[in-house]
């Protein structure tokens, strides 16, 4: 569904009103055309009494207006600027949100005209959405695009996510027009011979950019290469002069993206920490203890003789919030098994840490692969993934100098309901409430796999060592391995995965939405 709205801005530096009258201007209007797309079945304005509009502008007072739901032109009045954009808000008759949907940046320029799209959906609700991945795909991942659209990097077709096939190109998902680029007969981005990847990470940067770096090709060899993805031209491009020797090519690592402080400039740089993973070996994968750090500005690798404590791939490293420069690296396995300790990154180096406080750990009270590992309350959040046997429940948090002391703390689980039980691989979003919001994924047990589709909060008990989890509606479809990215306003973009089939595991093409 999609209803398209003209709104008309006085774009004047000087604006004169007298009750709802609004001095127009001549030759200085914006008109502005606002496609409101909605899921298909879903209906967004159900019981929708009026709508809010605000216009967000940099370093300027927001603009909020307030319109019938039928209404197909208003006026607004707001003054020039670049990086604007638009919350549209569905409230009921006593000002519940019942909906909303925002708009990825756009300019606010006088004598123009600009068309806006957002996706406007249900609060609290799993959406499907109109249209699917070209292929389906698992072991891919999904990176925001600052236009509002998403990459589609790598990942397979067939086989199960120790052993996949049927490599898949990359293409790019309009979350708002809610179609790929394959789909609408257009040329998906293609870089030759790099753009087949499995095991790889793609991390945006902010200089509006994506790095793609490791995984294996179709022949099972590491991917030498490091792509960066502009997303203004909609092309890949290669860095140039690697070298492999030191910059040791690897898949199933850990990325993060922080800041880091460089002593030249006296400034804190975008970087993105790559560490441990895999390599080809002579008769196995060779796990590495390897570190690289990666300028963004500069894309240039500024460390390469970093090393762990432990070689480990399939771990998790986690900044402790968007402004950070500390990371956390937890799980993963070598060839002696599952790894117990984590470890603790700043300023460019491994840092040493002492514990602090009661049932504080310097490894993971239960070692894990397949998890999730979230930056929460200042901390980080470990739940879920498996043994290799058997799936996890145990929560965990890591705190560096938090009210608990500083550490690995296990966490008890005071209440649940019937159903709960331990995942590996789910979706997992910390909501702006403080909860976690965990859904689907696969239980290990009996030497059973199952796939699931239930919804649950994850709700930390405030300077406790309890959490609770409730039970909420269920997804549409169970399934595991999906990848996820947030979008602008806070929505949650899902899409791919694994999902049971006839005689085993399937890859999915479906692309759903979850409104906070």
């Amino acid at each position: 569904m999609i209803r398209m709205t003209s709104i008309y801005l006085v774009c004047a530096l000087v604006i004169s009103a007298c009750g709802t009258e609004v001095e127009r201007i001549p030759g200085r209007e914006c008109s502005l055309a606002l496609f409101v797309h909605t899921p298909p079945n879903q209906d967004a304005f159900a019981g929708v009494h009026e709508l809010r509009v605000q216009l967000f502008r940099p370093d300027e007072e927001t603009v909020i207006r307030r319109v019938d739901p039928s209404a197909t032109e208003f006026v607004l009045t707001a003054s020039p600027v670049e990086g604007a954009s638009l919350l549209l808000e569905g409230l009921d008759a006593v000002g519940t949100v019942l909906a909303s949907g925002q708009s990825a940046p756009f300019d606010l320029l006088p004598q123009a005209a600009a068309e806006v799209h957002l996706l406007f959906a249900r609060k609290g609700e799993f959406a499907r959405l109109l249209g699917t991945l070209a292929a389906g795909r698992f072991g891919h991942s999904l990176t925001a695009l600052p236009d509002g659209r998403v990459l589609v990097m790598g990942g397979a077709s067939e086989g199960d996510i120790d052993s996949p096939s049927v490599f898949v190109g990359p293409e790019i998902y309009d979350p708002r027009t809610q179609s790929s680029c394959a789909m609408l007969g257009s040329a998906c981005p293609i870089f030759s011979g790099a753009d087949l990847r499995f095991g790889h990470t793609a991390t945006a940067t902010d200089q509006g950019k994506v790095v793609i770096f490791g995984g294996y090709d179709e022949n099972g060899n590491t991917e030498n290469s490091v792509l960066v993805f502009e997303y203004e031209a909609d092309a890949f491009r290669k860095i140039q002069n690697i070298d492999i020797t030191k910059v040791v090519p690897r898949a199933h690592h850990a990325a993060a993206q922080l800041l880091v402080y460089d002593e030249p400039s006296g400034e804190m740089r975008d970087s993105i920490l790559f560490a441990g993973g895999e390599k080809n070996g002579a008769s196995a994968p060779e796990v590495l203890s390897s570190v690289l750090l990666f300028d963004t500005r500069t894309e240039i690798f500024t460390r390469t003789d970093l090393s762990l404590s432990q070689a480990r791939s399939k771990a998790i490293a986690t900044t402790f919030g968007p402004e950070s420069d500390l990371v956390l690296l937890s799980g993963g396995e070598n060839e002696q098994g599952l790894v117990g300790p984590v470890e603790l990154f700043r300023g460019g180096e491994f840092i040493d840490w002492r514990t602090e406080g009661s049932g504080a750990g310097t490894d993971l009270h239960s070692m894990r692969t397949h998890h999730l590992a979230l930056s929460f309350e200042g901390g980080v959040l470990v739940v879920g993934g498996d043994d290799g046997e058997l799936s996890l429940d145990a929560p965990e948090l890591f705190f560096y100098g938090g009210d608990l002391g500083t550490g690995m703390f296990s966490l008890d689980v005071a209440s649940s309901p019937p159903t709960h039980t331990g995942r590996r691989s789910p979706l997992g979003v910390v909501l702006e409430s403080g909860a976690v919001l965990l859904a689907g994924g696969e239980t290990l047990g009996a030497g059973e796999r199952n796939w699931t589709d239930s919804v649950e909060w994850l709700v930390h008990q405030a300077g406790s060592q309890q959490v609770d989890y409730i039970e909420m509606d269920e997804l549409p479809g169970a399934r595991s391995f999906m990848a996820w990215c947030a979008l602008p306003g806070g929505g949650i973009l899902l899409a791919g995965g694994l999902t049971l089939g006839v005689g085993g595991p399937v890859s999915s093409g479906e692309v759903w939405y979850y409104n906070p």
